[in-house]
């Protein structure tokens, strides 16, 4: 799975969950990495902005993972993720 902000708080810990699924994980992100981040070891990074993509470009990175989507997935588990989206 691929996900917008990674690095950060929620993206991290969606990160972490994900992992601990089974799911091989990548995120985009913007550089750097944020000085102290407890990023999973697993987790690859891929960096650019979003932002100043084209959809091809994205679809390139195959960037699938919306952040209602994360949502929506992860509220059938109760997970403490929720408590911070």
């Amino acid at each position: 799975m691929k996900i917008f902000g990674g690095t950060w708080l929620l993206g991290s810990e969606a990160a972490k969950q994900l992992i601990a699924r089974g799911h091989q994980v990548t995120a985009l992100a913007l550089p750097p990495v944020p000085a102290g981040a407890m990023l999973p070891p697993d987790m690859k990074i891929s960096f650019g902005n979003y932002m100043e993509m084209t959809d091809d470009e994205i679809r390139c990175k195959k960037v699938i993972l919306r952040f209602f989507l994360l949502r929506k997935m992860l509220s059938s588990k109760n997970d403490n993720i929720l408590n911070l989206l």
